[in-house]
């Protein structure tokens, strides 16, 4: 059987909707030659509609797992995803599968040398269900998960509102900032190119495999009004063209200096501790700003 079936014959092209129409005529008096014509389905249909199932549908065919169970699976698949456990291709195969033998089931799409729902039944399913969809997982910590439910979320915005009214920060959007850094890779990232076939090794030449990690913290506050990023360089010697292109008042910093001027080691240098020093700047110029601004007003 083709991946993609394109049927070959007109039979069954006949609306559902026209078929219940003229099961109702027949059923009010019409003649069914009449009825046929007028509604353009077949006579020997409608005769078995009109004395059986006028819901049955042209062709239809029943899923393996019935519908309702394919339903179930569908909400227990969103259930999971939200929850931060969502489900593979893979794993939703095995569980077809796995639902296929424990009913005694007989099913032509699945493989039982590998104990697998087939690949064709897969994108049938995925056809009958378009409110799911195929998506690239982000990470997340277990730490973070935990956090994230209704109790917590809520104490933290009512400490928030609370801490918000106290400080006025409702007529004061000037004075409402947020900070977040971010890390740029400073090489070459590939892209695809033309290569031979059959070739498993296609190489793009580059500075480094694994480039040097940039610290770019930006800063601005809830009227829009930003503060000159913070520029952090592996290393210890500064050169001006670091602060090439960069916007005018742009911090630019060592990092190893930095360290050495809050006392980490230099031998253990770490990501997380570059932010948390290039934080510590950016609050200060928060802090400036803040009074600065204040100073103005009054």
């Amino acid at each position: 059987m083709p991946k993609v079936y394109h049927r070959k014959s007109s039979r069954g092209s006949w609306s559902h909707a026209s078929m219940i129409a003229a099961a109702k005529a027949v059923q009010n008096g019409m003649s069914l030659y009449k009825a046929s014509v007028e509604y353009g389905v077949p006579r020997n249909t409608l005769r078995a509609r009109v004395h059986g199932d006028t819901s049955k549908k042209a062709y239809e065919k029943s899923c393996v797992l019935g519908s309702a169970n394919e339903m179930a699976l569908v909400e227990r698949i969103i259930y999971l995803q939200r929850l931060g456990f969502g489900l593979t291709i893979t794993d939703v195969r095995r569980l077809a599968f796995d639902f296929v033998q424990k009913n005694n089931i007989h099913g032509s799409l699945f493989n039982a040398d590998k104990k697998i729902a087939g690949w064709d039944w897969y994108r049938s399913f995925m056809q009958r269900h378009p409110e799911i969809t195929v998506r690239m997982a982000q990470n997340i910590s277990h730490a973070r998960a935990q956090c994230m439910n209704r109790p917590m979320v809520d104490a933290f915005f009512n400490m928030y509102e609370q801490q918000a009214d106290e400080l006025l920060l409702r007529v004061s959007p000037h004075a409402v900032y947020n900070a977040d850094e971010s890390g740029l890779q400073l090489h070459l990232r590939p892209g695809k190119v033309l290569a031979a076939k059959g070739d498993r090794s296609v190489l793009q030449v580059t500075n480094s495999e694994r480039g040097q990690n940039v610290t770019v913290v930006a800063c601005c506050n809830a009227v829009g009004n930003f503060i000159p990023p913070m520029v952090i360089f592996k290393g210890q010697r500064f050169k001006p063209e670091f602060a090439d292109g960069a916007p005018p008042g742009t911090l630019i910093k060592m990092m190893i200096h930095l360290l050495m001027i809050h006392g980490f080691s230099v031998q253990n240098v770490s990501d997380g501790a570059m932010n948390r020093v290039a934080l510590h700047f950016v609050l200060c110029s928060v802090v400036q700003s803040v009074n600065d601004t204040l100073t103005v007003n009054k």
